[in-house]
């Protein structure tokens, strides 16, 4: 019998698996040798393509152990690469970086560009909110200006309606935790977690500068389906 070496994306398969059924350990495993089987795997994916699936997925691991700096920089050194792959040598979304729309749809029409700006966005609100400190403000305005973005020009089309709409339900968890700490007072903690007023959720919204159709998005994703 004939056993046949396992390819790095054969790891990177197996981590999926591991980590849908919530074996983060052995998941980790499987991505950390999906990215060192990487440059010896000549068919199918390019080395890089790999080390993203499999920093992304790291990322994934660490955010879900609550480990977000870990899982920041896991995301920041897969979307590097992205990048990277298509000549781009600084993030879109710095501060100081300007980009053109039609560049910036170069890099967003890339799936794995825009689950990794995803996942990166979510784990800054987590990390915010964890820390609840004085970087609360620096990391949700970072988390939500990748939001804003991808919302804003994600390929249209029935494929991508899961992707929108975790994004636009993360960034309703976003919103959720401005107007918490805005209005402590008024949210009350229940035995099935914590109630809000959903006028001062659509208040926050609004003085965001969000419109009526971006918030109505964002409540409809996140189980709300009232009018604001």
């Amino acid at each position: 019998m004939i056993f046949r070496k396992k390819k790095a994306i054969d790891w990177i398969k197996e981590g999926e698996k591991f980590l849908r059924k919530r074996k983060l350990d052995k998941a980790m495993e499987c991505f950390r040798k999906a990215y060192d089987e990487s440059d010896k795997d000549k068919n199918g994916f390019s080395p890089q393509r790999i080390k993203v699936m499999a920093l992304d997925n790291m990322g994934v691991i660490y955010a879900i152990m609550g480990k977000y700096e870990e899982a920041l920089d896991c995301f920041n050194k897969s979307l590097s690469l992205i990048l990277a792959e298509k000549g781009i040598n600084k993030d879109p979304l710095s501060e100081d970086t300007e980009v053109s729309d039609e560049v910036w749809l170069q890099i967003i029409r890339d799936p794995l560009a825009y689950v990794c700006y995803g996942d990166k966005a979510t784990a800054l609100s987590d990390l915010a909110m964890k820390n609840e400190g004085v970087k609360f403000d620096e990391l949700i305005h970072q988390s939500r200006k990748i939001f804003d973005k991808l919302l804003r020009v994600i390929p249209p089309g029935i494929q991508h309606m899961h992707i929108a709409t975790r994004l636009a339900r993360a960034r309703y968890d976003l919103i959720f935790a401005i107007a918490h700490r805005k209005y402590p007072e008024e949210f009350i903690q229940t035995d099935k977690g914590v109630i809000c007023p959903l006028d001062r959720i659509r208040e926050v919204y609004e003085e965001l500068g969000y419109n009526k159709n971006e918030i109505m998005f964002d409540l409809k994703c996140a189980g709300l389906n009232q009018e604001p």
